[in-house]
């Protein structure tokens, strides 16, 4: 691979603006990557532009950070193809760069930008399967319950543990699906989230004191109680999951 940083700085001294851009799901030629190179290429503007914060561009559309001519943009929900996948964002991106103006920060606050692992659809999708999987896993556990605790012993107590498990899996799951499926602004999506989890982390609580108390109780008493608070935890992580892709495509 050739590295043409160089050219870069040489373009940049000899007052030729220059954009860098790519696209926050690009696989091939990340983001991250990307920035990280701009923010360690050598030249006379290297500590205004490193001194800088993204900010967001176009309405949601990107973050961009310009200084002196050098311009870095990350276009969201784009690939390897952000003409492909954001043409309108790109179009505008072109015509603004070749027309020899700045593509200027907007007003809308975005508290996404400038973090150094940007919100991305990738990661959300990888949460939401979780979810899914520990919904499965919860209901696996909730009828080897059924099946294990006719009478007390070391399976019964053993399917209460893996019921336990799953829970606990569910609430971390759903708690960073919350944080990288959104974007943490004050909407009432964010809301309809934060709610549910309040009601799974009482379901979560619910469910352990069912389990603590069980020794005390008779078995078939036992097994209700628990199965019962679960309910709650598996109406929760369906909830999770409709509200986080009814959001995604508000």
């Amino acid at each position: 691979m050739i590295n043409y940083d160089s050219y870069i700085a040489d373009m940049l001294e000899g007052d030729v603006d220059v954009l860098i851009y790519a696209g926050d799901v690009d696989f091939i030629c990340n983001s991250l990557g990307n920035k990280a190179w701009t923010l360690d290429l050598e030249w006379e503007g290297k500590e205004g532009f490193n001194a800088l914060e993204d900010k967001d561009w176009e309405n949601g559309s990107g973050s961009v950070r310009t200084y002196n001519g050098l311009t870095f943009l990350t276009v969201f929900d784009a690939g390897h193809m952000v003409p492909s996948d954001q043409p309108e964002a790109a179009l505008t991106m072109l015509d603004t760069f070749t027309q020899g103006r700045q593509l200027l920060p907007g007003t809308r606050v975005n508290p996404v930008v400038g973090k150094p692992d940007p919100v991305h659809p990738i990661k959300c999708a990888a949460d939401v399967a979780k979810l899914t999987s520990d919904f499965a896993q919860g209901k696996a556990a909730a009828s080897a319950i059924a099946a294990s605790c006719s009478s007390p012993g070391s399976d019964c107590n053993a399917s209460l543990l893996s019921f336990m498990s799953a829970v606990d899996s569910a609430l971390s799951d759903a708690t960073v699906a919350l944080a990288d499926c959104l974007d943490g602004s004050d909407s009432a999506c964010n809301s309809d989230i934060s709610g549910i989890l309040s009601v799974l982390e009482e379901a979560s609580e619910e469910v352990e004191k069912a389990v603590v108390a069980c020794p005390g109780k008779q078995i078939k008493e036992c097994v209700e109680d628990v199965v019962e608070a679960g309910k709650t935890i598996e109406e929760a992580v369906e909830d999770v999951v409709k509200a986080i892709n009814d959001c995604k495509e508000a």
